[in-house]
């Protein structure tokens, strides 16, 4: 499965109200009048950002969410024309210029989803090996096996950056990315604030491009 996420930003004429108001209330319920969406989707979501944790993620109005069965599907998915009246309406609110895509593999461990999640997209250094940072990174998730256990987290998956970047017209990758799930907004601040994710951040800051980092927390709506 791929799981294709568009960091996007709305158009400068528009203020942040406008944007989720269209995004929300227009662009989602067109979204499942596609047909070739429907028939090659698994999932399509929107995530309205609550909380930001880096600069990049404070410079975004939202991230959507794709999920598709392959890459193959992803470009049947949104190039069918069928599916250009979903596409024409993002020029009503977007500004494509400045939006980013990336695509990843789900993986690691999942307990459970819920509306409240944080978001990481980590982008290592380049004079980090691939292979050193995710051996560190994969290193970690012994922490939030146990905060799930522990009932201090709602489930959580590492994704890993998709093989087919050049297909789906990658503008810059990410080398991994956390997906936490809380119960509440209670839960997720206590997470944000606390030891796990301290210890999180100070192993794998020496090997972060820190100016790239996405983090935010998000509110999930599932539109398909």
């Amino acid at each position: 499965m791929i799981k294709t996420y568009f960091l996007v930003h709305r158009r400068a004429d528009l203020s942040r109200m406008q944007f989720v108001q269209h995004w929300r209330d227009i662009h989602g319920p067109l979204s499942r009048t596609s047909p070739s969406l429907r028939r090659h989707a698994l999932k399509y979501a929107q995530n309205h950002l609550i909380w930001t944790e880096t600069p990049r993620a404070a410079s975004l109005d939202g991230i959507a969410e794709l999920w598709t069965e392959s890459p193959e599907s992803f470009v049947r998915s949104s190039q069918n024309p069928d599916h250009q009246a979903v596409t024409r309406d993002g020029e009503n609110f977007l500004d494509r210029t400045r939006s980013r895509v990336v695509s990843v593999e789900p993986g690691g461990v999942v307990s459970e989803t819920a509306p409240i999640k944080f978001l990481a997209f980590h982008k290592r250094r380049e004079d980090c090996n691939a292979a050193a940072f995710l051996e560190l990174w994969r290193s970690l998730e012994a922490g939030l096996v146990a905060g799930v256990r522990d009932g201090a987290l709602r489930g959580f998956q590492s994704n890993t950056p998709a093989a087919a970047e050049t297909l789906l017209g990658m503008q810059f990758a990410y080398d991994g990315l956390d997906e936490i799930w809380f119960n509440d907004l209670a839960q997720a601040a206590a997470f944000l604030r606390g030891p796990l994710r301290a210890e999180r951040v100070s192993a794998l800051k020496p090997l972060l491009e820190e100016a790239d980092a996405v983090e935010a927390t998000v509110q999930e709506i599932v539109c398909l």
